[in-house]
């Protein structure tokens, strides 16, 4: 008897050794421009977030975690294909544009508004990129994604990059609507005023009961916090009740979206322990970069939250814009209630998730991010590690100049380097240096007075660009500090005075019409052409219309008919030629009633 018990114990053992790795279940919840101070237990006083505080309580949270980006698509191409945005290319939200992109490209010039010449971004994640989702469901994981996407429709939804199962998954930005109907290829409507966050929750609920003996990967990607501002009535008469004119977190609307954000997160938790689950389950929270802080923005006249100490927010490469919230919870792996220091990145979640699931990286594929393990294992404090980030391009401007430049950054340690491209008088690069352990909202530039520091750092982020295979911006020849820029109730009119031809330009989000009359008055009457896209058409050269003197009337205006009765009109340009001085002396954009939607007098 003793040894058939040695023998079952030695084979037991056998067995044991040779057994596959364990494969707990993930759920991968990810926030859209949730700020770093956005919930209860990163500092709010204002918003309410028990349930991810709750999270936190049970699992371990990081205090200096970074997006890969300060915008999302490229937060979420680094999430993933586990690489960096600039070495998929992907370095602005353009997921949703009709034009289908898989690499960036780098123009020879630009317009003489910038300073830069900067990259046209990749707008679709390549299915040649093997994703996350495909190497888990390789290894045998069942695989979802509910949400947020915005890498691209058609060829490349979610459904094709790995997932078995997806809602949303699609090119949106934005929902429509948060509620029902959603006017959404990607989510079907439900019950008028069904909200598309507890939709999708409720379908991630559904799978992981289905799917409950494992494993599963599923990806919650909640469309809350983004514009288009939209809650319950009785979640923002609630907020309206506590907010204090002192707070600077104090917009009702957003106190109101992250309440049904964090339910959404307890129904997930709830849903795991009813099942027994958690023990056996990662759960991983974030957002994918800052939250938003400029008021006259897209969806609101006021700033919609404040990430305060942080400086700036959403699309900015200081702290704000992609200093973001990161929990993980693995009750089986992680201690209760820690808090990590250690620098990491959501370029990081790929490695991290196969290491933790004994899923070896497939041959031949190299990864930017590294296993952050160690750190919730407690096996480590610290990882040696820097973290780089890449945002290219314009946004905001503001009359005196863009509140966004291209821009590249590394922190290394307590250090962070920023390079801003072209920005100098002489078109140089401009470099600005932060100590973020006594100057966390980066208000005290060190880069003069530290210049060795700045140098070393420059250098390590000059390496970062070229192994990463970088567009990296430079200075545009043909800028002209003296184009203007006429910003015109929240959206952007753009007046380039150019030798030829003059040139105007309305850009915004998409107006809600889908025909519309265009009022052109010029002091200079020329031949000149009008194009347009519309939601569904992003080339302004699908869609135009010429003009010519005897249109005029004696005044210098005619009138204009664009757009095509289907897609909401977005872009419009002008271009003027032959004119010896410049020609406009107005611009009007006219309803089909004939009303006025805005106006712009030269």
């Amino acid at each position: 008897m003793r040894f058939l018990f040695g023998f079952y114990v030695y084979f037991s053992m056998l067995f044991n050794l040779q057994a596959a790795p364990e494969q707990p279940n993930i759920v991968l919840i990810l926030a859209d421009d949730l700020g770093w101070t956005d919930t209860a237990v990163y500092g709010s006083t204002y918003y309410q977030t028990p349930n991810i505080d709750r999270l936190a309580e049970q699992g371990m949270r990081f205090t200096d975690a970074y997006s890969a980006s300060p915008l999302c698509s490229p937060t979420r191409a680094s999430i993933m294909s586990g690489k960096w945005p600039a070495r998929v290319g992907m370095t602005a939200a353009f997921g949703h544009v009709a034009d289908a992109r898989v690499t960036a490209t780098m123009p020879t010039t630009a317009s003489p508004l910038f300073k830069a010449v900067t990259p046209l971004s990749a707008t679709r994640l390549d299915t040649e990129y093997y994703t996350l989702a495909e190497a888990l469901r390789d290894a045998g994981y069942s695989t979802a994604h509910f949400g947020k996407w915005h890498m691209g429709s058609d060829e490349y939804l979610a459904k094709y990059q790995g997932f078995d199962v997806t809602m949303g998954g699609g090119g949106y930005a934005a929902p429509n609507s948060y509620f029902s109907p959603y006017h959404m290829d990607t989510v079907p409507d439900g019950p008028v005023g069904e909200h598309i966050d507890r939709k999708i929750t409720s379908e991630a609920v559904k799978f992981i009961r289905e799917h409950k003996k494992g494993p599963f990967y599923v990806n919650l990607w909640l469309y809350d916090v983004h514009g288009p501002f939209q809650a319950d009535e009785d979640l923002i008469q609630k907020y309206e009740q506590l907010r204090d004119p002192d707070n600077p977190q104090n917009f009702p609307l957003m106190a109101a979206m992250i309440e049904t954000m964090d339910n959404c997160v307890g129904e997930i938790m709830d849903t795991l322990e009813d099942l027994g689950l958690e023990k056996d389950t990662i759960v991983i929270f974030s957002s994918d970069n800052g939250g938003l802080v400029d008021e006259g923005n897209y969806y609101s006249d006021v700033p919609p939250t404040s990430n305060a100490p942080l400086r700036a927010g959403k699309g900015y490469s200081y702290e704000g814009g992609s200093r973001v919230p990161l929990i993980v919870r693995w009750p089986r792996r992680v201690k209760r209630g820690t808090v990590s220091s250690a620098l990491a990145s959501s370029v990081d979640f790929y490695p991290t998730l196969l290491d933790a699931t004994g899923v070896s990286v497939k041959e031949g594929l190299e990864l930017d991010g590294i296993s952050l393990l160690p750190v919730i294992k407690g096996d480590s404090q610290q990882l040696e590690r820097d973290i780089f980030s890449i945002f290219p391009h314009y946004l905001h401007y503001t009359g005196d100049g863009y509140l966004v430049e291209p821009c590249a950054t590394v922190r290394r340690g307590d250090y962070k380097l920023l390079r801003f491209f072209a920005r100098g008088p002489e078109g140089q690069d401009d470099l600005e240096l932060y100590n973020l352990s006594e100057d966390i909202g980066e208000a005290q530039n060190l880069a003069a007075s530290m210049p060795e520091k700045a140098s070393e750092l420059n250098t390590l982020l000059g390496s970062y660009l070229e192994q990463s295979d970088a567009c990296v911006p430079f200075a545009n020849q043909a800028y002209n500090p003296n184009v203007r820029l006429i910003q015109v109730r929240n959206t952007y009119i753009t007046y380039c005075q150019q030798d030829a031809p003059y040139v105007f330009m309305f850009n915004g989000n998409p107006l809600p019409y889908k025909e519309i009359t265009v009022k052109l008055r010029l002091d200079c009457v020329t031949p000149g052409k009008i194009f347009w896209t519309t939601r569904d058409s992003s080339l302004l050269r699908d869609n135009t219309v010429s003009f010519t003197r005897p249109e005029f009337d004696l005044n210098g205006e005619a009138l204009f008919e664009i757009g095509d009765g289907m897609s909401d009109v977005k872009d419009i340009r002008v271009e003027v030629y032959g004119a010896t001085e410049p020609p406009f002396g107005g611009i009007a954009l006219l309803k089909e009633t004939g009303e006025e939607i805005l106006s712009v007098d030269f």
